[in-house]
Protein backbone atom coordinates (compact mmCIF):
# COMPACT_ATOMS: atom_id res chain seq x y z
CA UNK A 1 0.00 0.00 0.00
CA UNK A 2 1.04 3.52 -0.51
CA UNK A 3 2.65 5.59 2.35
CA UNK A 4 -0.30 6.96 4.80
CA UNK A 5 -2.50 3.78 4.25
CA UNK A 6 -1.10 1.54 6.29
CA UNK A 7 -3.75 1.40 8.94
CA UNK A 8 -6.65 1.21 6.52
CA UNK A 9 -7.82 -1.60 5.13
CA UNK A 10 -11.30 -2.99 3.37
CA UNK A 11 -12.20 -3.68 7.37
CA UNK A 12 -11.31 -0.57 8.43
CA UNK A 13 -13.40 1.54 5.73
CA UNK A 14 -16.38 -0.60 6.03
CA UNK A 15 -16.68 -0.34 9.54
CA UNK A 16 -14.95 3.47 10.39
CA UNK A 17 -17.35 5.21 12.94
CA UNK A 18 -16.56 8.69 10.45
CA UNK A 19 -19.12 10.41 8.50
CA UNK A 20 -16.68 11.14 5.62
CA UNK A 21 -16.91 14.73 6.28
CA UNK A 22 -13.98 17.06 7.24
CA UNK A 23 -13.86 18.87 10.42
CA UNK A 24 -12.95 22.51 10.69
CA UNK A 25 -9.72 21.18 12.81
CA UNK A 26 -9.74 18.75 10.10
CA UNK A 27 -9.86 21.54 7.86
CA UNK A 28 -7.19 24.18 9.65
CA UNK A 29 -4.71 21.15 9.87
CA UNK A 30 -4.82 20.68 6.28
CA UNK A 31 -4.60 24.60 5.53
CA UNK A 32 -1.43 24.69 7.50
CA UNK A 33 0.34 21.18 6.13
CA UNK A 34 -0.31 22.93 2.65
CA UNK A 35 0.92 26.61 3.39
CA UNK A 36 4.30 24.79 4.85
CA UNK A 37 4.63 22.66 1.89
CA UNK A 38 3.68 25.80 -0.77
CA UNK A 39 6.77 27.62 1.37
CA UNK A 40 8.79 24.85 1.28
CA UNK A 41 8.27 24.70 -2.41
CA UNK A 42 8.75 28.72 -2.68
CA UNK A 43 12.19 28.26 -1.17
CA UNK A 44 13.40 25.54 -3.18
CA UNK A 45 12.12 27.29 -6.52
CA UNK A 46 14.25 30.61 -5.19
CA UNK A 47 17.20 28.29 -4.61
CA UNK A 48 16.91 26.41 -7.47
CA UNK A 49 16.36 30.00 -10.00
CA UNK A 50 19.62 31.16 -7.59
CA UNK A 51 21.64 28.35 -8.58
CA UNK A 52 20.57 28.95 -12.58
CA UNK A 53 21.41 32.65 -12.14
CA UNK A 54 24.94 31.74 -10.83
CA UNK A 55 25.41 29.28 -13.54
CA UNK A 56 24.02 31.35 -16.28
CA UNK A 57 26.41 33.93 -14.74
CA UNK A 58 29.49 32.26 -15.15
CA UNK A 59 28.44 30.79 -18.67
CA UNK A 60 28.11 34.18 -20.00
CA UNK A 61 32.00 35.17 -18.28
CA UNK A 62 32.78 31.83 -20.33
CA UNK A 63 31.16 32.91 -23.52
CA UNK A 64 33.05 36.79 -23.15
CA UNK A 65 36.06 34.82 -22.64
CA UNK A 66 35.65 32.96 -26.05
CA UNK A 67 34.86 35.93 -28.17
CA UNK A 68 37.80 38.08 -27.12
CA UNK A 69 40.06 35.06 -27.91
CA UNK A 70 38.38 34.33 -31.05
CA UNK A 71 38.72 38.21 -32.18
CA UNK A 72 42.09 38.46 -30.55
CA UNK A 73 42.89 35.45 -32.98
CA UNK A 74 40.97 36.83 -35.93
CA UNK A 75 43.79 39.63 -35.62
CA UNK A 76 46.39 37.13 -35.94
CA UNK A 77 45.42 36.03 -38.48
CA UNK A 78 44.74 39.23 -40.51
CA UNK A 79 48.54 39.60 -39.75
CA UNK A 80 49.29 36.14 -41.46
CA UNK A 81 46.87 37.17 -44.43
CA UNK A 82 48.77 40.51 -44.28
CA UNK A 83 52.21 38.27 -44.96
CA UNK A 84 51.14 35.90 -47.44
CA UNK A 85 50.11 38.98 -49.45
CA UNK A 86 53.37 39.95 -49.08
CA UNK A 87 55.37 36.70 -49.91
CA UNK A 88 53.32 36.33 -52.76
CA UNK A 89 54.31 39.66 -54.45
CA UNK A 90 57.88 39.16 -53.50
CA UNK A 91 57.51 35.10 -54.48
CA UNK A 92 60.99 34.31 -56.05
CA UNK A 93 59.16 31.28 -57.73
CA UNK A 94 56.07 31.51 -59.48
CA UNK A 95 55.13 27.84 -57.38
CA UNK A 96 55.59 29.31 -54.03
CA UNK A 97 53.31 32.32 -55.13
CA UNK A 98 51.06 30.29 -56.48
CA UNK A 99 50.26 28.28 -52.95
CA UNK A 100 49.59 32.01 -51.40
CA UNK A 101 46.02 32.18 -52.65
CA UNK A 102 45.36 28.71 -51.04
CA UNK A 103 46.63 29.80 -48.08
CA UNK A 104 44.75 32.70 -47.93
CA UNK A 105 41.66 31.62 -49.15
CA UNK A 106 41.99 28.85 -46.31
CA UNK A 107 43.02 31.77 -43.39
CA UNK A 108 39.59 33.71 -44.86
CA UNK A 109 37.61 30.20 -44.65
CA UNK A 110 38.82 30.37 -41.01
CA UNK A 111 38.07 34.22 -40.02
CA UNK A 112 34.89 33.64 -41.53
CA UNK A 113 34.08 30.55 -39.03
CA UNK A 114 35.40 32.83 -35.98
CA UNK A 115 33.05 35.39 -36.89
CA UNK A 116 30.04 33.09 -37.36
CA UNK A 117 30.80 31.48 -34.14
CA UNK A 118 31.53 35.28 -32.28
CA UNK A 119 27.51 36.19 -33.39
CA UNK A 120 26.20 32.85 -32.21
CA UNK A 121 27.95 33.27 -28.64
CA UNK A 122 27.16 37.35 -28.99
CA UNK A 123 23.39 36.06 -29.08
CA UNK A 124 23.83 34.08 -26.50
CA UNK A 125 25.46 36.47 -24.15
CA UNK A 126 22.04 38.70 -25.29
CA UNK A 127 19.49 36.15 -24.61
CA UNK A 128 21.44 34.88 -21.00
CA UNK A 129 21.45 39.05 -20.37
CA UNK A 130 17.72 39.19 -20.80
CA UNK A 131 16.89 36.38 -18.97
CA UNK A 132 18.98 37.54 -16.06
CA UNK A 133 17.57 40.85 -15.75
CA UNK A 134 14.39 39.77 -14.91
Amino acid sequence: MKNGWDGFSTATQLFSLSSGRMLRADRDESWAASKETRGLLYLKRDEFFREMRARLGAGVERWRDLVERNEALIETIEREIDRCQELEQRARTEEFANQMPERIETKTRKIAELESRNETLEERIASAERWLRR
